[in-house]
């Protein structure tokens, strides 16, 4: 799992999240605050819904984040 803030103020949350052998990308808007509650590899639940990005011309899915659970 990679987590980075994004956004003005670090508002917003990107992560890459692995399950299995498949890689998410994911943003979670509102969701910074959780940064430095995520070490890298821990098991999370999240709940989301796919989402279309559309950046700088190129658009993409990813997995909008509703809410994250540590295991």
């Amino acid at each position: 799992m990679e987590t980075r803030t994004v956004g003005q103020n670090a508002k917003h949350l990107k992560l890459k999240l692995k399950q299995d052998e498949q890689i998410f990308d994911t943003i979670y808007f509102g969701g910074g605050e959780f940064y430095s509650k995520l070490p890298l590899g821990i098991k999370i639940d999240v709940a989301y819904q796919i989402d279309e990005n559309i950046w700088n011309g190129r658009k993409c899915l990813q997995l909008k984040v509703k809410d994250i659970k540590k295991d």
